[in-house]
């Protein structure tokens, strides 16, 4: 509730209160310090008179006589004496000024005949101090001078300089008012009032209101940001307007749209109807073609191995039965014929086994990376016979995939480099993986004759060979039947290559 009250209080206001206040606190303390000081001056000058007086009358420049002199002691000590007494050791009063005001105590008496100034203060209706001070003649005490002093003067002195640090702090406070006032009115208020109109402006709408600015300070700072933010506003307000204009003339467009939507819906889902059917149409005619090359595959495999065998057979018993009758040449032409039916017979084992490839049912599972290029490898006897070769394998991680398949593919990949790697005294293949943009990517890697990059493009598709058929043997199937495995499990697979460094496969089972 407090915090409430004061956060409704004007500005000005707030001003005066968090200016003035630690300013009248410090002046408040400072009048008290100063009239503390001057009561204890003024006890410290009384008893400085004291002891100058006592002074006198040990160095006998005033006769003790003196003490009877009232008004000469009030006038050397400037305050009321109310009785003045010279008690002697036998405690008889030798000179007064007239009857005790107060009865003093005997230990007292003793205490300052043994050379202590005893001074203490009774209060009554006013204070009255109360001293005795031995006096000291050749190293005895003589006598004891016993001062009963009033503080009415002192104490009017006091009043009257406190009257007078009163006056100073009332004429502070108020000429301190009235500049703050001047200065928070000239210096704040005026500006502040300023902004505040000009926000009302803003409020109002218009955008085209400017602060004046005077001066470089805070206010002046936030003057120019005030009229740099009013420009702003008024080049984003113009630009709104220039939007919402595009935006109605959209819009209208859009109406003129809206009322043939209709229409063409009705013909685009009647176009639609009629891509569905065609595309029916279509997978059906797939389906058959499937089924043509299925059977076609079939004849192949069946129909056109019968005959090859025949001419390998005859050839191979004309070869053996009626060499002595053949010259060399003949027999060469019959060597040529075997070769040639022998590899007609592997194109089409190939061509089978890429048509294969696309037709096996996919089983996908968690298999094991490792243990599958090992059996693979090891499965390769025949490539590694009077052979030296570096194996490495590395530790892949598990894929999903087909096994079967996968099975197929490193059988490929890995026949490519021991058939490239013949040239090679010691041949080095080597596979493991690595990750790509979050995928791991697997890799099989050698040192054989590599090739040209620029064929790269080629390198996958059936038939297509980049080495002569006299340099290494193939018919150009495998890598087309591995790149369709890959395909099929959604992945990519991609080759680089140097002449005569050798060649590194890539592939993934997603992308």
């Amino acid at each position: 509730m407090r915090k409430s009250k004061i956060s409704d209080l004007s500005i000005r206001t707030k001003i005066f209160i968090f200016t003035m206040m630690p300013f009248v606190l410090v002046i408040i303390i400072i009048s008290i310090l100063s009239i503390q000081n001057r009561i204890k001056n003024e006890r410290e000058l009384t008893s400085n008179r004291i002891e100058s007086y006592v002074t006198l009358l040990e160095s006998g420049d005033l006769s003790f006589n003196s003490i009877k002199q009232k008004e000469k002691i009030e006038k050397l000590l400037n305050e009321k004496v109310l009785s003045a007494e010279l008690i002697k050791r036998d405690r008889s009063i030798a000179f007064t000024t007239g009857g005790n005001e107060y009865e003093i105590n005997k230990e007292q008496i003793d205490k300052a005949f043994q050379g202590y100034i005893i001074t203490f203060t009774r209060q009554n209706e006013i204070p009255v101090q109360i001293s005795l001070y031995p006096i000291i003649v050749k190293n005895t005490v003589v006598g004891i001078l016993h001062l009963e002093l009033s503080f009415e003067k002192s104490n009017d002195r006091i009043r009257q300089y406190t009257l007078f640090v009163l006056f100073l702090n009332i004429f502070g406070i108020i000429l301190s008012f009235l500049l703050i006032y001047f200065l928070s009115k000239k210096i704040i208020l005026n500006r502040l009032k300023s902004l505040t109109d000009m926000c009302s402006e803003i409020r109002r709408g218009n955008l085209n209101h400017r602060l004046s600015v005077t001066s470089h300070d805070e206010l002046g700072r936030l003057a120019l940001t005030f009229n740099d933010t009013t420009k702003k506003l008024a080049e984003r307000n113009q630009q709104l307007k220039e939007e919402k204009q595009k935006v109605l003339d959209n819009i209208r467009e859009l109406v003129k749209y809206h009322e043939n939507l209709e229409e063409l819906v009705k013909e685009r889902t009647g176009k639609l109807e009629e891509s569905r059917t065609e595309l029916g149409v279509l997978n059906k005619q797939l389906q058959a073609a499937n089924k043509e090359l299925e059977a076609f595959a079939y004849s192949v495999s069946h129909d056109l191995r019968a005959p090859l065998r025949n001419i390998d057979g005859f050839s191979q018993i004309l070869l053996e039965d009626y060499s002595g009758i053949l010259d060399k040449q003949g027999r060469h032409y019959l060597q040529r014929v075997r070769a040639g039916t022998q590899n007609m017979g592997q194109l089409i084992d190939d061509i089978l086994s890429l048509s294969r490839s696309g037709r096996h049912h996919m089983d996908k599972k968690t298999i094991n990376m490792d243990s599958i290029v090992r059996e693979v490898y090891n499965s390769l006897e025949n490539e590694l016979k009077d052979r030296k070769i570096d194996f490495v394998v590395h530790e892949c991680p598990p894929a999903f995939a087909d096994s079967h398949l996968v099975k197929i593919v490193f059988t490929n990949l890995l026949t490519n480099a021991l058939k490239f790697t013949r040239i090679r005294e010691h041949a080095k293949i080597e596979t493991g993986f690595m990750t790509e943009d979050g995928h791991t990517v697997f890799f099989i890697k050698d040192n054989g004759a590599g090739f040209d990059m620029k064929y790269a493009d080629k390198l996958f598709i059936p038939f297509q060979r980049l080495h002569r058929a006299e340099e290494y043997e193939g018919s150009g199937i495998g890598l087309a039947i591995v790149q369709r495995i890959i395909h099929r499990h959604g992945g990519r697979i991609w080759a680089e290559s140097e002449i005569d460094v050798g060649t590194t496969f890539y592939f993934t089972f997603s992308v």
